[in-house]
């Protein structure tokens, strides 16, 4: 059982609201160098616009990714199928696995040698965390400016890491 079927089911429990859900999931491998990463929507509107915020935050940040979408041929097999089952809106960002003609799947996944790019891991994180960490702001062309530190993170001191 994933760790979100319980959260899902214990949220539920209490009456609580969950809006929606971006799951990272083996953001660390790039075994070809390509900036490459998938994410996985679904069909729950919410979950189009989770995505659509996400690719946004590429675009206006210019990260160095390439997203490849993937909407009727989403896959589960991940925490964000367990928000999919409950109607809540998720989204699955993860290296390039199965979309487009790359494919460059982790061959040391749930080995003792799957170890982390940590320069493609952190790009891939900060795809998410300019649209949801405390204390951004944005200026012209969706560029940050105040309260955010010199290493691009919010001034405020959250970090993924």
């Amino acid at each position: 059982s994933y760790g979100s079927q319980h959260y899902v089911a214990l949220a539920r429990s209490r009456g609580e609201t969950i809006t929606g859900a971006i799951v990272h999931d083996m953001i660390g491998y790039n075994g070809n160098r390509e900036p490459v990463f998938e994410v996985h929507v679904g069909r729950l509107a919410g979950s189009l616009a989770l995505a659509g915020a996400v690719v946004g935050t590429i675009e206006a940040y210019g990260l160095p990714l390439i997203a490849r979408t993937a909407i009727t041929d989403a896959m589960g097999r991940s925490d964000h199928e367990s928000y999919w089952r409950a109607d809540v809106p998720a989204v699955l960002l993860i290296e390039d696995t199965e979309l487009g003609p790359t494919e460059d799947w982790n061959p040391f996944y749930h080995t003792t040698e799957d170890t982390a790019d940590l320069d493609m891991a952190k790009i891939r994180a900060e795809a998410t965390a300019a649209k949801v960490a405390p204390g951004v702001k944005s200026g012209p062309a969706g560029k940050p400016k105040s309260g955010r530190s010199s290493s691009g993170w919010p001034s405020s001191g959250w970090s993924p890491w």
